[in-house]
């Protein structure tokens, strides 16, 4: 009895901690970060919330479809898409990050599109890298995070991002949690200026 209830204050211990408190970070016009620690490492999970006159369809699209001169891929020295689904894929992608080495990252996105609401979760999954072993070996990456698109009323839509990223190679939190909120929101940025043509 006393083991299983240990057992269970763990596990309750372990929800609290997941289930941190959002913190403001910033807030520019309508465009909002905040904060929170996630996982191990000391890592940070941002959410980014704005809104959009695009609908949500347009935003998704705008995430799904892959942008080679976006912010995103700018540092993409190579991209694979390994399996592809309408509403599923899996990509891995060789990164060349500014100032530390190459990473990589296996990544598998699913879209939920809905009447009023579209949902765009992606997460790492281990697995091999595809071009087999590399005279320099990268560094894995691993993320986890969401989209959502959501009607919010006549001609807006409310847009939410959320990522935690554990960029691998023993990088302390600390030193990369401004890159990392800076790239949560150029990325929400970009989704909004592409659905909306600008």
């Amino acid at each position: 009895m006393i083991r299983w209830l240990a057992m269970a204050g763990l596990c309750v211990a372990a929800t609290v901690q997941a289930e941190e408190p959002w913190r403001a970070v910033r807030r520019d016009g309508a465009l909002s970060v905040e904060s929170r620690p996630a996982g191990a490492g000391g890592y940070l999970e941002f959410r980014v919330i704005t809104h959009s006159a695009a609908p949500p369809l347009a935003l998704a699209d705008a995430v799904w479809r892959w942008n080679a001169q976006g912010v995103e891929g700018r540092m993409v020295e190579q991209r694979l898409v390994l399996s592809e689904a309408p509403r599923e894929k899996l990509v891995w992608q060789l990164l060349h990050p500014p100032v530390v080495e190459r990473r990589e990252a296996l990544v598998r996105f699913r879209r939920d599109d809905a009447n009023d609401a579209v949902h765009i979760a992606y997460e790492s999954e281990a697995g091999p890298t595809p071009l087999g072993q590399r005279a320099q070996p990268a560094v894995r990456v691993t993320v986890r995070g969401s989209w959502r698109f959501e009607v919010e009323g006549a001609g807006s839509t409310r847009v939410e991002h959320r990522c935690l990223s554990d960029p691998g190679g023993g990088l302390p939190s600390w030193l990369v949690k401004g890159a990392q909120e800076d790239m949560a929101v150029a990325l929400v940025r970009e989704a909004v200026q592409r659905a909306e043509g600008r």
